[in-house]
């Protein structure tokens, strides 16, 4: 190995450790997401429902955060849109509908029983919709929402955050003072 690569490996040891550590961590965590997520592989792992807009909340913040929110009558739920799904949501047709406008969404068919069928007998946080469309338009595409849901990003992100962990600290290891 290079003598300005051990050098390089020398210098702060315990914080090159420690984030030799967290890429593990971060790589735990976009397998976790990926494993845990709802199963929705076509339309016949979703749930259709029909309902009247009540309201809806689009709010952006510092660095990219954005939130889009929305509510239907007789629902007492939060739908949001994905933020992954954002690249093909229609945002300018959708602020055009009124409160009373019908549409039909839809929602992964595990999240529709967790929630107790249209009973709602639990209610969680906010439901991710896949689809969202009227009569006349649709405003975000169920294809391509199960598309980028399935998406494999996580998997190549947790083997290269996995990869950076442990070459890290093997070089740590391999380098260290004696």
């Amino acid at each position: 190995m290079g003598k300005k690569w051990e050098k390089w490996i020398q210098k702060e040891r315990s914080s090159k450790l420690v984030g030799g550590f967290l890429m593990l961590a971060v790589a735990i965590l976009f397998l976790h997401h990926r494993l845990t997520q709802d199963v929705v592989r076509t339309k016949d792992d979703l749930k259709f429902i029909k309902g009247q807009l009540y309201d809806f909340r689009f709010a952006r913040g510092t660095r990219g955060y954005r939130s889009y929110d929305f509510w239907l009558f007789h629902h007492p739920i939060l739908y949001r849109i994905d933020a992954d799904f954002l690249t093909f949501f229609d945002e300018d047709g959708f602020r055009q509908l009124n409160s009373g406008d019908t549409l039909t969404i839809s929602i992964s068919k595990e999240e529709y029983d967790k929630i107790g069928g249209p009973q709602f007998q639990k209610i969680p946080s906010y439901i991710l919709v896949y689809s969202i469309e009227n009569d006349t338009k649709t405003f975000l595409d169920c294809n391509k929402a199960i598309q980028k849901h399935n998406s494999f990003y996580p998997f190549y992100a947790a083997v290269g955050f996995f990869l950076a962990g442990v070459t890290m600290i093997y070089l740590l290891y391999k380098t260290r003072q004696k």
